[in-house]
């Protein structure tokens, strides 16, 4: 008998141990999903240890609408048009924080109800797992939202600015008319990629964005006046 005590209580301490080696930011994320309107979420991964770290995720479930829908799905460091049935991810280091999976979907004029389960576990011991849920709840309302819910608009008209296509390709472009302004790109861990200053007489701006890779990027754009604009980008 305590024999067996004792064996639990190592395999307890085993699995306790493994738990704490990395810690999820979120493990369920709710919000509506409204015609032309847009969601996007992201779940963030921490390495608690002094050791390198390989996550394996796996889709326990998916009803989104992949035929019809514009998805955005990544997965460290990845990110895709469509959702596979599984993967690795790349190796983290040390207690080292990462972007570990985003799910952005605009539906367009079809919103449904559905949702996507994911389950995560350690490559070098995979008998602790832990599932995140993406659920969205349609809506016919037409909620026109602006167009990024990271938007900051101290512009006196947002209807001054405009910044398309989105998702991009090879370039986007950015239209301010009269002021002088400067913009910078960021990444989802907060390195500029890309940066620059306009002067008021160039009306639309075209952006080289042929050598970015997949991903996720917030574009910050600043007039001389001190006025402030932020926008998602995704790149497909």
């Amino acid at each position: 008998m305590i024999q067996k005590l004792v064996i639990l209580a190592i395999l307890f301490i085993g699995i306790k141990g493994h738990s704490q080696s990395y810690t999820l930011s979120d493990t369920l994320f709710e919000d509506s999903l409204y015609v032309n309107g847009n969601y996007d979420h992201s779940m963030y991964l921490q390495n608690n240890t002094n050791n390198k770290l390989v996550m394996v995720w796996n889709v326990v479930e998916n009803t989104l609408d992949t035929n019809n829908w514009t998805i955005l799905f990544c997965f460290y460091p990845k990110c895709l048009s469509n959702i596979p049935q599984g993967g690795t991810c790349d190796t983290i280091k040390p207690n080292e924080k990462v972007y570990m999976t985003g799910l952005s979907v605009s539906p367009a004029l079809i919103p449904k109800d559905c949702n996507l389960k994911i389950e995560y576990y350690d490559i070098s011991n995979p008998t602790a797992r832990d599932t995140v849920d993406f659920i969205l709840h349609a809506s016919s309302t037409d909620k026109n939202p602006p167009e990024d819910t990271t938007s900051i608009n101290d512009l006196q008209n947002e209807s001054q600015i405009r910044i398309y296509p989105n998702p991009i390709s090879n370039q986007f472009n950015i239209e301010l008319k009269g002021i002088d302004y400067s913009w910078k790109l960021m990444d989802t861990y907060g390195r500029m990629v890309n940066e620059s200053t306009i002067s008021e007489s160039q009306e639309s701006v075209e952006i080289d964005s042929s050598s970015l890779p997949s991903g996720m990027y917030i574009l910050e754009v600043y007039t001389a006046g001190g006025a402030s604009y932020k926008k998602r980008i995704i790149k497909p």
